[in-house]
Order: C-alpha cells, then structure tokens, then sequence
C-alpha cells in the first residue's frame, strides 16, 4: 500500500446548524432495528468556568464534577415482554481541540465546584460510549419503553482534544418481529388520551402492542384492608405516646355522633385497630353490655416516628407524627390482658435512665446539605453579622436524681457560611466550644467528643446556642440548631400525672412512682412488647397491671428479675390524654355515590378522578354546586368521573396517617401496578388534586388552619447553589417502570377553602363554555423582563407563529426605566400587562427572573398579595390583579422564570411577606378573573433553558399537533425535558387545573386523507373527508417525509385537490389542513411519522408518486462501435431530446436478427452510451436501446448490428481500482490531514505483467470532474 498525507481543515465548530436528525428503522428479517442520529456541530461558550459545547437539541450529561457535556435521551419503545439489547454501535467521528479548559457541570451555577481530581492527567477519550442504555424499563402507561443517552462528544483532556460524532448508527434489538402490520391492526383497542400522545414520543411505537394494566409485578406488597372494610367506624387521632381514655362523659360533651355510636353498640364488640394491627383495649363497665355513664376505653397511643410504608427521601419521610387507631365493632376483639404485680419487693430502684430529645421545629430551611436531610430548626437561627448573636431554648429536664448527665447539640452550618466558631450555654454555663467549617451537620457531645455536664438539672434546662466571632478573619457566621438531647437519671416522679419509664429488670424491683394525684385510679401498663405493622412500625401490645400498692402516697408494683429493660406507662386520674382528633371512618360514597364498596374494589373505575380535602368538595348531591357542573360537563363529554376523599386514600392505602405515599398507591392501584391485576376500569387518564400543599406537612408553624390540604412531595436538590428543594406533583402518577415521565394526566387546584374551589370550577365551565372569549381568539400577550436573553426567546417564537395567520401577540417587554425602578408607582410594564389582559388575551407567557409572586428582578412588575383573609384584598398594596377587570377572557399562562409554580411555598405566622399564595397559584385562585390554568416551574429556571419550555408550548398549540387539551401539552412538554436529559425541569414544573380542559384558541377538526391518486403527468389527485366546520381546506406538500412542508393548495372549498407541476417518480409526502372562517388551522390530517418504517401506518402516511401515462419515445442514432480491445462493443444513442420523466435507458441484446435479446444492461438518463463487454469476437450482436420513466418502458430503437473484435498496440498500466480517502489526525501541528492509499497495478489493460516507472495524484477543489493537467497536479511523481 502506499500512503500519502495532505493538509486539511475541519468544518469550524462555530458553524451551529438546527438540531439533530433521528431516524428509527423498524426490524428487518433477522429482528433488528437501527437508530441513526445524525449530530450538528457545536457551539463553544465561553463562560466563568471555563468552555463547554452545546448543540442545538440537546441537554446537559449532568454529573457533577465530570465535564459539562451534551447529552439527548431517546426513548425506545418494547413490546410488552420485551426489552432492549444495544448490538453494535458504529460511529462517522470528526476531531478538534478543545478552545479553552474544559468546564464541569453545572457550568453554568455560578457556585459550582470545578472538575474532581480524576480528570487531571487523564489522556484517554470520555465518556467511553457515546451510546447507553439509562433506563431499561420505562413506561408511558401501557406503552413500555427503554432510554438511550445520546452522549455525542468525547474528550481527551489531557491532549486537549474533543471528536464529535457526526453520525451514530446504533443496531438494537428489542424483541420485535417484522409484523407491524400486524401488531397495528391488533391494536385498535383505545388509547387514553396519553398514550395517543406517547405514540408520537418513543421510537418505534408503531410496531409494539401496549401491555395490559395489571399485567406486572406489584410495586410492593399492599397492606391488609380488612379493617378497612367494617362499618361503621371511628378514627382517632393521636401524637404521643400515652395512655388514652374516652369517657362516657368525655364523648357526650365532646363528640356526639361517636358517643351515638358508643351507646348503640354493645361495648363488648368494641375493636380497636392501628396500621392494621389490632392492638389489645380496656373497656370499663362492659360487662353489662351497655356504654353507661362511668364507663371507658383506655388504650395504649403511639405517634409515627419512623418512615412508614415505602422510604422516603424527604426528610427521612417524616410526614407527621399522628398516628390513627380505628374502633370497629367484631365478635370477641382483644382486651389487655393482666399482670397482678402487688408490691412485696425491698429493692427500691430510685431512678431510671432518662433520655430527653427536644426540637424546636419553627424555621425552615430550604437548604441542607444531603438529601433526606432534617429542613426544620430551631426559631431563630443564630446569625452573627459583624458582631456576635445567640439564641436560647427552654428543655424539661424534669426529676434529674444527681450524677453526670450526657449532652448533645446538633447544629448545621447554614450554606454560605463556611467557617463556625459555636458555643453551647447550659443555665448560663459554659459547657462546650468547637470550631468546625463548611455547610454539614455537626453535634456537640459527638463530633468533638462526648459531652458530660456535672448536673444538677432543673425541672428546665436553658441551652444557649452561642456564635461568638472568635477566630482569625471572622466577621460572619450562621446555624441552625437542629435538636437537643440530655440522657440522665431520673427520679420515678410522674409530671402532668403521668410517667413514661424504664427498668433494667436485672433484679427483683419493687418500683415505686411519686407525683402521682392519687394512687387510686392509677393505670400503669407495660408497653415493652411490640410488632411489626405492615407500614413497618412497632405497635406495642400492651400488658396491664394489677395489683397496685400505696406506698405512702405512691403507687407501688413489683417488677419480676427478667432478661432485657422493660418499659412502662403510669397515668394517675388526671394523667390520660383524649385523642387530637376523632372522625368517623365514611366510605368514600359519602363524598361520591358512585364509588362501590371501597376504593380498592375492581367494580370501581373513572376516566376523570379528582382527589381532594373532603371540606373542598361540595357534593350535595343535588347538581347544584360548581363542582357537580363540572362533573356533569365532563360526563357530557363521555368521560366516567369520580370524587374521592383524600382521607378515604389515606385510611385505605396508609391505614388513615397522613402520607403522599398513599395517594401514589392508590393511583398505582387504580392502574393495576399495586396489588396486578385488579385495578380500576376505566382507570384514570385525568386527575386532580384539589387542595393547595405546603413543605410544612406537619403545620410547624402553627396556622390555626394547616396549609397542607392535599399533600405534595418535595425533592431535594443540595447540589444546587441557590434553591435546594421543590415539590412535585409528577411523582405521584409516575408509578409504572423505572422512569420519571407521568402515567397520568395530572394537575391541581391549589385552592384553601371550599369557596376558592367552587370558584376555580366555575372558571374552568364558564372557559370552556365560551363565556367570555376574547375578541380575537388567538391573542398573547409576551411577556419578557428586560434583557436580550429574555426578549429573544419570545421574538423567536413571535415570528414563528404570528408573522402570518389569524392569532396575534403583543410583545410586553419591559424598559430598562422599569428594570432600573426610575419609574414610580404604576409602571409602564405593569400598564402594558394590564392593558393587555384586559383587552382580551388567550395566553400569557412570561419570560424572565421570578420570586414566588412575582415576575421582575431588579423592580418586580407584577406581583401577587392573595390573602382572602386580609381585609384590604383584592385591592391591598401590590396585588397587580387588581387593576385586571372582572369577567374578562380567562387565559391559560406560562411561566419561563423562577418559582412562580411553588404552591407548597408558605410562611410562619408571623412573617410579614407571607407567600402562601404563589403567582400562578393566586391567578387561578382569583375570582372571575385572571388564568383557568398554569405551567410553571416551582424550581429554578435558567436562561438556557427558557427556549426549552416555550418552544415546545408554542409549537404544541400553533404547530402540528394544534394541541387544546392541557393534560396532553403538559405531557409533551415534559416528554422533551426528558428528551435533553433535564429531570429536574420535568419533575418540578408544575400544572395548575384540570388536565381535561381543552383550551378556547380555535382548531377546526383535522380531514382525513381518503386517497392520493395519480392524474396526469406530473400530477396527483387528493381526496379528504369533509369537515363541517370548514370554510376551506390547504394542502401541504414534501419531498421527504421529515422534511419541511410547502403550501400546495390554499383556499379550496371542495374535498379534492390535483397538485400539478411534480416530478414524475418522486415521493410525494402530504397533509391536509381545514380553516375555519376565523382562519385557523385544525391539526394536521396525518403527520406521517411512519413513513420510514417497513410497513407505514397507511392511516398516517400519506403518500404518491406521479407518473407520466405516455411511454417515451424511441431513442434516436443509435450506433455500436467496435472497440478492438476483445469482447467489446460501445453502443451510443442521442439523449439530447429526452423527456424530462426520463430515468434510465436499457440497452437490450442478443445475437438473433430482431431478437430474442436475452441480454440487458441499464444506465442513467443522463449517459448516453453504454459499453457492452464480456461478448464473443468475430460475432453479431443485434441491439436495441429503450428509454424508461418511473412507470414504464419506451419504444424500442431501430436495431444495430456490432461485430467485436481483438486489436493487439499500445499496452498502457492498468488504472488504479481502490483508491481510499480518510482524515488523519496530525498531532505535530494539531491540523488534522488528508490519507490517500491504493494499490499500485501491476498489470496492463491487456493482463500483460508490467512495472511502473512513477505515479501522479491529481486532485480539483471545484468539481468532481476534472481533466488531469498541470494545474490539477497536486505532489511530485510518486516513484514506486
């Protein structure tokens, strides 16, 4: 071989072009399938951190610490067994340097940390595989998928080089057959409005089947409902650990309906269950029968203080602390059973080892350092400013009997204050000091050591947390104290009555309990035994005492010598708790009359499911609330609904405690993935939550009303700078396979009172019912703070979609006056805003920085006060909707900012900005006014990210798809953040409203494509369905069925169209569009997104091909040459007149005067000679020549004769057959170079054996054809 090496320069990596192309070719014969993403170049940004490479359509890798590089997810879809196996994956690679160092990610926080140790030194490309599978079992409903990540550029940082790949071919098997015919015609079933979107959202969905609800293994093992389903019932409520006793007394002042309850039923079938544990009671005066006055129920209490059922992440999944027991009548229920202990022992213990953990839980904070973290802390924080700060806290520390005592402080470095100097204060002394740094935990008494304090202990001890500013350059710091807890030996005296203790039992003891009222009337139980719930909680079987002494005024038993501590409850007469709360146990027809049974009953089904706070539900029964005219509106429109109380969720998925676990199962239910195969028919395709959330589950901060209505689930995000957590409504329907897109349509109304919900029900009527349209249907106001980032993207889109047809938008953007708060008082933005809206406005979408109410940065320019409660709303200082007029155009709003989606956001009660009305969520809150519904992000949003969000919206509404329903834009919006890998972004933006609300924007209905048939020359004929609401119909028109699409025909009344003007034999790829008298489009009639596929969808692809109906004619001139090299003839014709149809011409022969020809060869319609070899010398050979269009065969030629014969002269080298050309890296001048190889021939055209003397490499820049001369001389002979 020789080789030789010329200089070549790369395409500049600056040259960014539109986004990548994805091709997916369905299985050929063997079973297997290819991707083929075909990837842009990259554009090199320059930023703080250093350099990174972005590329149109395409996220960020995101690992922290590694380089911040592109990555795209595709989602390939499986049959219902079926997953994905990645055979081979071949790679077009192109080269550069890197332009700069190489930025980690985040690059773009501007607190991010940069690359980790690893990558200095390291000379080897990364990440290794530009192809992987993340997610293996992925589902979008019923459609089962897996995930690639695309990753499309390697670096090798110690060279400081990158190399793209311009072209991935990935071969992939997923066990599919070649039948997708088949599998589509067996698949007609109906698809959820969901899974019709995910059709067009995984690759290859065409060709798999969905796999049936409940066809899968449950998620987790579903607790035992049999409790659950005795009525009638009772909850009560508690959140300490005691002794617990409803009194005849008690219930008839306090709770009447119970106290019914009491009396009707015979005390002896008193039962009472926990978490499905039935947990042994004393029932007084049961013997007769009746619940009389004097009568009681004791039973042992205890709050959640582990994780029930699933783990969660969110704080330690501490939800709250109220447990909830359950009273059911049963034939022969458990009563404590009874341990007669007088007291007859001399050993008199005189203490027990006491362990005391006390927090405060009044601040929140948003950042801790790991998630799972504790975010609640002692009110105030500690933050010394230039001088130093502490704060105080009062602990019972009641009974200390003498001796050390064990001390722990836990504290956490607030983020942003890196160096700690603490000092921890017990009654004024000083006990401990510990210098430490960084944003973590750190306890005194355990990080530096244990901490033991000489004692004596008060009845309350004061712990003073003390920032004092001591070490070198300190001028700030800030904690939080998280807890405290003091262990030490404590004297047998009850407080409040009542006593929690324990006793080594390592000996016989006689215990003796003072602080007691009275001994008589004493109860003292043991609470040692425990078991495991099915939530995973110990629940004490409790065993009680008898027997009990008076030992000069205490109350005095005998504890036997035993292995272990054992554990006890005393409560004298004034010592037992009442529960927190008790409530009937309703069955959910209570709420809903068309719920059978129980909600886990298969009988049950809804295709619209709201889940809400039973005192938000106004359901009469009698079709007069808001609620009950939604609910009939949406039967209208053929869906099964259903209303359910989220405490019915609760008492049947997490035995009545309060956990956002239960909702999650309870749609896993509904969908049979819980307890497969029973689930709900219909199972839900919409739901929504009715009740606003709050991060505060436990109401920490003591709102007389609790915030938390329906609960949300929060994530945290430590690794981010500047917001470490968010709520998420997605998390409670993505409950099929591993990834994180919904199964469900979801949203929610965050609404606070039953009132506000019924306002929000109206909204979404009187929207839908075209009360109060716009003048102009189409209208957006585009809204954009002031900045070239923020105005572009809403310019993009503006010329996009308003330069032409019937919608139209004014573009709000804000002054740098405004920005630069020189304008006082009523803005000029705010002006525009409002001008806008109150002339008539379809959507609203923002652009910018955000808060939680407001839109705006340095001036907030809009901003939200609801508080329904204040008595200057809606017309306080600051509520921006004020000045919106009632009864205008409800609109749909969007949201490219900040936070503004927060719903779970709240405040204390004594905060003067209370935010527990976010912007969005008063916007649909608000009375006849302002949004029907929301999208908005409750995390934070970056400028990079703000095309992400309002392209694909704008294009759902204005494109294609012409989309109306809210569910499904929510979906494919967040389908695309999974497409750039952003699963913050999907999980955290939030969809405030019905799912099921079709937006007000006009879309006719889409034809159907009936036929596409070929006419005259150039020409196809297409026929549709008519639409009634059309005034008119447009044709559009491809080469290529993922290309871009031309107007074709416009204005066309009829149902049939003839499209003139074509390329006979080319593909043709079509739409049809009708328009309203308005102007407006419908969706597209088919969108041909099968096309590519072995077998199309013929309901989605819509193509022809025009042909020319009259044949061509004859070729002329037609004439055989004889070569004189042997075997030969060179047959030419004149193709200068050629029809412009023409493709080929076939030349025919054979050695019989006007034929047979047996033999055939073809060429183009561009040559116009062939030349014939392999024939007989000295031979006839009659020929005829035919030319060919798309369709058929021309005329033949007059017949020619050729005799071949062989001529032996001049014997010149063979020419050079294999001639190869590939781009060589050069690491001497970094400028990659050009190799030519092939193989000398050692042979001459005639076969003879022959040296050469020299070679010469020609080359043209201009032109593929070239005449070798001088000038195209590009080296010296090559000898050899």
């Amino acid at each position: 071989m020789i080789a030789l090496i010329l200089a070549a320069v790369l395409i500049p990596a600056y040259a960014q072009t539109s986004g990548p192309r994805v091709e997916f070719v369905p299985e050929d014969a063997q079973g297997v399938a290819t991707l083929i993403i075909e990837t842009p170049a990259p554009r090199w940004v320059q930023l703080d951190g250093g350099v990174i490479p972005e590329i149109e359509g395409f996220g960020r890798m995101g690992q922290r610490g590694t380089p911040d590089l592109p990555e795209r997810r595709e989602r390939i879809a499986l049959s219902a067994e079926g997953s994905l196996e990645v055979l081979d994956v071949s790679v077009e690679w192109s080269e550069g340097r890197i332009p700069g160092p190489l930025a980690a990610w985040p690059a773009r926080d501007p607190f991010a940390t940069g690359l980790d140790d690893r990558w200095f030194g390291r000379s080897a490309y990364w990440p290794e595989q530009p192809v992987r599978i993340v997610v293996a079992d992925g589902a979008l409903r019923r459609l089962r998928f897996a995930t690639l990540a695309i990753d499309p550029i390697q670096v090798d940082l110690g060279q400081g080089r990158y190399r793209l790949a311009r072209r991935i071919t990935v071969r992939l098997r997923r066990g599919v057959s070649k039948t997708a015919g088949a599998v589509r015609q067996a698949t007609k079933s109906p698809l959820s409005p969901l899974e019709t979107v995910g059709r067009g959202l995984l690759r290859g969905s065409d060709s798999v089947a969905p796999r049936p609800l409940g066809a899968g293994a449950p998620s987790r093992a579903l607790g035992s409902a049999a409790a659950a389903a005795n009525f009638p019932a009772w909850h009560f409520e508690v959140s300490r650990k005691a002794l617990y006793r409803i009194t005849y007394q008690w219930a008839q002042s306090n709770e009447p309906d119970l106290f019914n309850f009491l009396q009707s039923n015979d005390p002896r079938r008193y039962r009472l269950t926990v978490q499905g544990v039935e947990v042994p009671i004393l029932v007084t005066g049961e013997a007769d029968g009746s619940f009389d006055s004097g009568d009681a129920i004791i039973f042992w209490g205890q709050d959640v203080d582990v994780d029930i059922l699933d783990p969660d992440v969110w704080q330690g999944g501490d939800f709250t602390d109220t447990n909830v027991y359950r009273l059911d009548l049963a034939d022969a229920p458990q009563r404590v059973a009874e341990t007669s202990s007088p007291p007859t022992f001399a050993d008199v213990p005189a203490s027990f080892r006491e362990h005391i953990h006390f927090e405060d839980d009044g601040r929140f904070q948003g950042f801790v350092p790991a998630a799972g973290d504790d975010h609640w802390f002692g009110d105030p924080l500690v933050v010394a400013l230039g001088s130093p700060d502490q704060a105080s806290w009062s602990v019972p520390t009641p009974g200390h009997a003498g001796g050390s005592v064990d001390f722990r402080v836990r504290l956490m470095g607030i983020k942003g204050y890196d160096i700690h100097r603490s000092e921890i204060e017990v009654d004024s002394s000083l006990v401990d000091q510990a210098d430490w740094d960084g944003f973590r935990f750190f306890t005194h008494g355990v990080d530096d050591g244990p901490l033991t304090l000489p004692g004596p202990l008060a009845a309350s001890s004061l712990v003073t947390v003390r920032l004092p500013l001591g070490r070198i350059d300190q001028s700030r710091d800030a904690v939080g104290v998280d807890w405290i807890e003091f262990d030490y030996d404590r004297l047998f005296d009850a407080v409040d009555d009542r006593l929690l203790f324990t006793v080594p039992a390592d000996r016989d003891y006689q215990v003796q309990i003072g602080g007691l009222s009275q001994v008589s009337g004493t109860e003292i139980w043991e609470v040692s035994t425990t078991t495991t719930s099915a939530a995973g909680m110990e629940i004490v079987q409790p065993r009680r005492i008898t027997g009990i002494g008076d030992a000069g005024g205490k109350a005095a038993f005998d504890l036997a010598q035993a292995a272990g501590g054992r554990r006890f409850f005393a409560a004298g007469p004034t010592g037992f708790l009442v529960p927190d709360r008790v409530r009937e146990d309703l069955q959910p027809s209570a709420v809903d009359n068309s719920i059978t049974g129980m909600l886990k009953d298969t009988a049950n089904g809804a295709d619209w499911l709201i889940i809400g706070k039973r005192e938000l539900l106004d359901t009469p029964s009698g079709g007069s609330s808001r609620l009950e005219q939604l609910v009939a509106r949406r039967q209208a429109q053929g869906l099964t609904t259903a209303i359910v109380s989220v405490q019915d969720v609760y008492d049947e998925f997490s035995y009545g405690i309060a956990d956002p676990q239960a909702i999650r199962d309870f749609l896993a239910y509904t969908l049979g993935e819980l307890n497969p195969p029973e689930s709900w028919n219909p199972a839900p395709s919409f739901v929504i939550l009715v009740g606003d959330g709050s991060w505060d589950h436990k109401n920490n901060y003591g709102h007389p009303t609790p915030r938390q209505f329906v609960p949300n689930y929060m994530f945290d995000v430590p690794e981010n700078s500047q917001f470490g957590h968010y709520p998420s409504d997605t998390w409670f329907d993505a409950v099929i396979g591993q990834d994180a897109l919904p199964d469900l349509e979801i949203g929610r109304i965050p609404a606070h009172s039953m009132g506000e919900a019924e306002e929000v029900f109206r909204k979404i009527v009187s929207y839908e019912s075209g009360d109060f349209l716009p003048s102009s249907p189409g209208k957006t106001c585009m809204v954009s703070e002031f900045d070239p980032v923020f105005e572009e993207v809403h310019d993009s889109n503006y010329d996009r979609w308003f330069t032409s047809g019937p919608q139209q938008a004014d573009k709000l953007y804000e002054t740098m006056d405004d920005e630069d708060c020189q304008v006082t008082g009523s803005t000029p933005q705010n002006d525009r805003i409002d001008a806008c809206i109150n002339g008539g406005s379809a959507l609203v979408s923002f652009a910018g920085h955000g808060g939680y109410k407001s839109w705006g940065n340095g001036c907030s320019f809009f901003t939200s006060e609801n508080d329904p409660s204040d008595p200057n709303y809606p017309n306080e200082p600051g509520e921006s909707l004020s000045d919106i007029l009632d009864d205008t155009p409800l609109y749909v709003t969007i949201h490219a900012n900040c936070i503004t989606g927060n719903f779970s956001a709240t405040s204390s009660t004594t905060s003067t900005n209370d935010i527990q009305y976010t912007m969005v969520e008063d916007w649909v809150t608000t009375a006849r006014k302002a949004a029907v519904a929301g999208f908005a992000p409750s995390h934070l949003t970056y400028v990079f990210e703000l095309h992400e969000i309002l392209d694909p919206f704008y294009e759902e509404i204005f494109g294609k798809h012409k989309e109306r329903l809210l569910g499904n834009i929510d979906a494919r919006l967040r389908a695309d953040f999974d497409n750039r890998n952003k699963q913050i972004l999907l999980r955290s933006f939030v969809f405030e409203g019905d799912p099921a609300t079709r937006m007000t924007i006009p879309a006719p209905p889409a034809p159907e494509i009936l036929s596409i048939d070929k006419a005259g020359s150039g020409e196809l004929t297409l026929s549709w369905t008519s639409v009634a609401e059309a005034s008119s119909y447009r044709v559009y028109r491809a080469t290529h069925w993922s290309s871009s699409y031309i107007l074709a025909g416009d204005n066309i009344s009829g149902t049939s169209f003839t499209d003139s003007g074509l390329t006979n034999c080319d593909d043709y790829f079509y739409y049809v569009v009708s328009v309203d008298s308005q102007g407006f489009e419908s969706r597209w009639s088919n969108f041909n997104e099968t096309c590519g596929d072995a077998s199309p969808d013929p309901s989605d692809c819509k193509s022809g091909v025009p042909e020319n109906p009259v044949p061509p004619h004859a070729p002329s001139s037609v004439a055989a040459e004889d070569t004189q090299k042997g075997g030969q003839l060179l047959v030419t014709w004149d193709n200068s007149d050629r029809e412009s149809d023409v493709e080929q011409y076939h030349v025919f022969w054979g050695t019989t005067p006007g034929g047979p020809y047996p033999n055939q060869r073809t060429t183009s319609a561009f040559k116009n000679s062939l030349l014939l070899t392999g024939l007989e010398d000295r031979l006839e050979h009659y020929i005829i020549v035919r030319a060919a269009n798309c369709s058929q065969m021309g005329d033949p030629s007059t017949e020619v004769v050729g005799v071949p014969h062989l001529v032996k002269g001049i014997n010149p080298p063979d020419s050079v057959g294999d001639l190869t050309v590939r781009v060589e890296p050069d690491a001497g001048d970094g400028i990659d170079d050009l190799l030519l190889e092939w193989t000398p021939p050692t042979q001459t055209v005639w076969g003879v054996a022959t040296n050469l003397v020299s070679q010469e490499v020609h080359g043209s820049t201009t032109t593929p054809k070239f005449t070798p001369s001088a000038g195209t001389q590009l080296t010296d002979p090559v000898l050899g």
